[in-house]
């Protein structure tokens, strides 16, 4: 996952990929200390996104990021 800013029409600039995840570059890395914001799409362009299954999380269920960087974090 890579990092994402501000597009020219003041929205984050979320990827164009259904399967891309990005974070608010602006704001706190992944597993760092603080809120990070991480966007990607539930559908895309008549694709199902990275988010599809969001919806049927469960309570307890583990979320891994994995950053550009090679590391991986699970929350």
């Amino acid at each position: 996952m890579s990092s994402a800013g501000i597009a020219d029409d003041g929205q984050l600039d979320v990827p164009a990929e259904a399967d891309a995840v990005v974070w608010y570059g602006a704001g706190s890395v992944p597993g760092a200390a603080g809120s990070a914001v991480i966007a990607g799409h539930v559908d895309y362009d008549g694709q199902r996104g990275s988010f599809y299954n969001l919806g049927a999380l469960e309570r307890g269920d583990a979320i891994r990021v994995d950053l550009d960087d090679g590391t991986t974090h699970r929350f």
